[in-house]
């Protein structure tokens, strides 16, 4: 998956209040691995869609 989809999910969680780091930790996975896949080319995409299932739904 791109990394501008990661990117634009991270600032849905902004948006609606969860932190990355807080995120991240739902998740079990490293808010610094999470950064460095948001600056890269490729996101694996059970990131994206497990960073997806915490926004709220609308």
């Amino acid at each position: 998956m791109e990394s501008a989809k990661l990117v634009e999910v991270i600032k849905k969680l902004e948006a609606s209040g969860i932190a990355l780091e807080s995120a991240a930790e739902k998740i079990a996975i490293p808010a610094q691995l999470i950064k460095l896949y948001s600056i890269g080319d490729l996101v694996p995409g059970r990131i994206v869609k497990k960073l997806e299932g915490l926004l709220p739904a609308a």
